[in-house]
């Protein structure tokens, strides 16, 4: 199969690595067939490897991505929910005092990391200030202060982890860019070699593989999935 995507250089190596062995193979002594800087078959297998351990990386890295969101987003709706029950309290027992005026206002789930955790560590400290005070907030589910640093250090740590995911994915595309751009030019020159070593009409010519689609082909259709993400919002 020629190259039309990411996704299709593996398969096409594979190809290539079966034609290059056959056709050293057929050589013998005259064999066997390298490119330029004596890359030779061998080289090409490695490649190979090395390329799908790649994707197989970027996958897993995108994947964590994308449960570090959902997570993310579970939180938040926690916190949340959370702080509307805790300010409604505060403004409930302290209704136009100092701990009514000195509540944050509450975030969107829509806020990027700093803007939603900003107000719900502020909110952790009131509370803590309000205890120390004398004062005493108890949310349904005996859901206290202690409770809520939890949560709000979850978050944090869970936007950690999206975020180190994120760099691992582009780490890892990149990685594979510059395995392909290696790739590319072996599997071009070993067209050229094979035609220089065989006659025109030859199994070896006539069954090379393909590099790109035959002029006017219609690429294979591409599924594509869109989802909002509360974490990048």
């Amino acid at each position: 199969m020629p190259i039309s995507g990411d996704s299709s250089y593996v398969p096409t190596m594979d190809e290539f690595v079966a034609h290059w062995e056959r056709a050293n193979a057929d050589l013998g002594g005259e064999g066997p067939i390298r490119v330029a800087g004596g890359v030779g078959v061998d080289r090409l297998v490695e490649l190979r490897g090395l390329l799908e351990a790649k994707q197989v990386e970027l996958i897993g890295a995108l994947n964590t991505v994308e449960m570090t969101s959902a997570d993310i987003k579970l939180v938040k709706r926690l916190l949340i929910k959370r702080f509307g029950q805790f300010a409604a309290q505060v403004r409930a027992l302290y209704g136009g005092g100092v701990w009514d005026r000195v509540l944050p206002a509450a975030p969107s789930s829509s806020e990027a990391e700093s803007k939603f955790l900003q107000p719900m560590i502020e909110a952790a400290n009131v509370w803590e200030r309000l205890e120390d005070a004398g004062g005493s907030i108890a949310l349904p589910g005996n859901f206290g202060r202690a409770q809520w640093v939890a949560s709000v250090e979850a978050l944090a740590a869970a936007y950690r982890q999206w975020t180190v995911a994120g760099s691992n994915a582009k780490v890892a595309r990149a990685e594979r860019v510059a395995l392909q751009d290696e790739i590319y030019p072996i599997l071009k020159q070993y067209r050229g070699m094979v035609r220089s070593l065989f006659e025109p009409n030859s199994a070896y010519v006539q069954a090379l593989p393909r590099l790109t689609p035959l002029p006017g082909a219609t690429p294979e259709p591409v599924a594509v999935e869109a989802r909002w993400d509360d974490a990048r919002g």
